[in-house]
Parts: structure tokens; sequence; C-alpha cells
């Protein structure tokens, strides 16, 4: 089965909130947005928000409770959004 790439993090959260909603679930999402919140603050300078290439980091943690949760954390590698997903 073929999948279309998703263009950014805030795409990917719509498709995992869309896909949850569809099996009568309801997602909760964690935004953080800008180098000085986010993972990649290695990759920005001091004091800074974006990025040394001027983007915006943006990465989320959506949480499906129920059985079975579901925790998906989003981020970008590159030019697209990855996935790293977990359920218990």
């Amino acid at each position: 089965m073929s999948h279309p790439q998703l263009p950014s993090t805030e795409a990917t959260v719509v498709a995992i909130r869309e896909t949850a909603a569809e099996y009568g679930r309801a997602a909760r999402v964690t935004h953080d947005i800008g180098a000085d919140r986010s993972a990649r603050r290695t990759a920005a300078g001091a004091f800074t928000v974006t990025d040394p290439d001027g983007g915006l980091p943006h990465e989320a943690y959506v949480e499906i409770p129920g059985s079975p949760h579901v925790a998906v954390e989003v981020y970008r590698s590159g030019l697209t959004p990855w996935l790293s997903a977990r359920a218990r």
C-alpha cells in the first residue's frame, strides 16, 4: 500500500486526528514550535527561535487514549515530517 508523503507537521497532525475520528477516537495534541521549544534546539544558536536555514521547527506529540493507547511524536527530518509511534 502506497501512502503520499505529508508536507508538514501540521498536515501530519490533521491526518492523525481525522483517522482517529473515523474510529470514534479523540486525539490530544501538544505542539512545540520554534527552536527554543523543540528537541531540535541543538540545531539553533543560543537565543534563537529559527534554525540556521531560517526554518521554524514544529514538533507535535499526539496521544489517542483508549485501547490501544497510541502515542505519536511528529518532527521534521530533512524536508519531511518524521513519525515515531508506539501503542500499548
